[in-house]
């Protein structure tokens, strides 16, 4: 098996259930990959800041493509080498409807993330642990007003705290914008970015820099914003816990997340041919 680069999805992927560690036997899968040449990619919902933690407890990472595909980023320079964004008159659009049915929001723009202040203060999710809200907290610059964004690239919205019964006639609001992706990485959550772009077409883009054929790809991921992904690489492999959508775009199926499934395909690279 010939394998230039591994690309994974980092929540319900590499990542245990508490969104914060990586197990020992992915990381020593890693190490020895990255030793082997092999380039190691996280493509993931989050911006370079709050993946930070994550990059620490890996031997190397090459490249992190953030937002869902907005942007790809050097980890070695902090460099963004692609990007890929939302309009700013889009993103007024966007918050604007969105606060009109009671949500708040989230904001990436050029690896950081930003929220209203009074939002911010108020920020809770019940699906993650308390420390990974302190974590992640902690990353989000409190902001007055969706202008102080306007120079800025604009990567991604995450959608927050709609109620259940505004969440159908918002998403069908949603749906007249012809400049925009909607996708989930988990159950109950909404991410919004620019028409066209997601981590297939990210990931694509950074092979043709590198010079890596898709077949020298092995991709992971568990979520709807995987799809693509795992959709482009011609060894994708979904998670066991993966959603339905994405077992259905993926080659292959390992074990879930809790069982090391990413590690165990990595091994296979380096195992003896029966």
């Amino acid at each position: 098996m010939s394998i230039k680069m591994i690309v994974t999805d980092l929540d319900g992927t590499l990542m245990g259930t508490d969104h914060l560690t990586i197990s020992q036997r992915n990381r020593e899968a890693f190490q020895k990959a990255s030793e082997q040449g092999i380039k190691i990619v996280i493509a993931s919902g989050r911006t370079l800041s709050i993946m930070g933690d994550v990059i620490k407890q890996l031997y190397k990472v090459d490249y992190a493509i953030v937002s869902n595909g907005a942007g790809i980023i050097d980890v070695s320079t902090k460099k963004e080498i692609y990007n890929n964004g939302l309009e700013y008159d889009t993103l007024k659009k966007l918050t604007g409807l969105i606060e009109k049915y009671g949500g708040g929001y989230e904001i990436y723009a050029e690896g950081e993330s930003y929220m209203l202040e009074d939002s911010l203060n108020h920020f809770v999710n019940p699906e993650l642990s308390d420390e990974f809200m302190r974590k992640l907290k902690k990353a989000i610059h409190p902001i007055q007003s969706v202008e102080e964004l306007k120079n800025l690239q604009i990567e991604k919205i995450n959608v927050l705290d709609v109620e259940e019964k505004e969440k159908e006639s918002l998403f069908l609001e949603l749906k007249d914008f012809n400049d925009i992706e909607m996708t989930s990485s988990m159950p109950g959550n909404l991410e919004i970015n620019g028409s066209g772009v997601h981590k297939g077409k990210a990931l694509q883009a950074l092979c043709e820099i590198l010079g890596i054929k898709d077949t020298e790809v092995m991709a992971f991921g568990d979520g709807g914003n995987d799809v693509e992904m795992l959709r482009w690489a011609k060894r994708s492999y979904a998670m066991g816990n993966a959603s339905y959508d994405a077992k259905e775009a993926a080659r292959f199926v390992t074990k879930t997340n809790g069982e090391d499934g990413l590690a165990i395909e990595i091994e296979k690279i380096w195992a003896p041919k029966e």
